[in-house]
């Protein structure tokens, strides 16, 4: 889950492709948002965000958050049962997460089908959408914590 703050509340945005790894040496989170996405607007104009991950437990208000969009003016985050607090940098997170992620978007582009491997151009197009990628490294994750784990 990616959660991120806007001018009257915060935004939250399931995400389904992403990696987590390492880069030179320092841990690296890669994501990918769709254009289309009321998240994206908002990572346009905040590159500062939080992800996190639920205990199996809150599925369906995960799945809740899946299938609305906060571009509608609806609160969906209370709609889907979850309190939101704020890091001590200022950022949302949800009190119900099992482990959260505060970061700093360092870098945005554009997918590119036509330099990937056959198969998984093949695969993507079924999607026949574009999405944009996001990297982060550890020097723009400001903190991490676990809880309950």
């Amino acid at each position: 889950m990616l959660a991120v703050n806007n001018e009257e509340k915060p935004n939250a945005m399931l995400l389904t492709m992403g990696t987590m790894g390492v880069f030179r040496g320092k841990p690296i989170v890669s994501i990918f948002v769709n254009e289309s996405r009321y998240t994206y607007e908002l990572l346009q104009k905040n590159p500062y965000f939080t992800l996190a991950v639920f205990p199996e437990q809150y599925k369906e208000s995960v799945d809740y958050l899946g299938h609305h969009s906060g571009r509608d003016g609806a609160d969906k985050i209370k709609d889907a049962g979850l309190e939101v607090s704020k890091t001590a940098l200022g950022y949302p997170f949800f009190e119900q997460t099992s482990l959260v992620i505060e970061c700093r978007m360092i870098y945005t582009g554009t997918w590119d089908e036509t330099k990937l491997d056959e198969f998984y151009a093949q695969t993507f197009k079924i999607c026949k959408t574009c999405h944009n990628i996001y990297k982060l490294n550890d020097e723009t994750v400001f903190n991490a914590w676990c809880f309950g784990i």
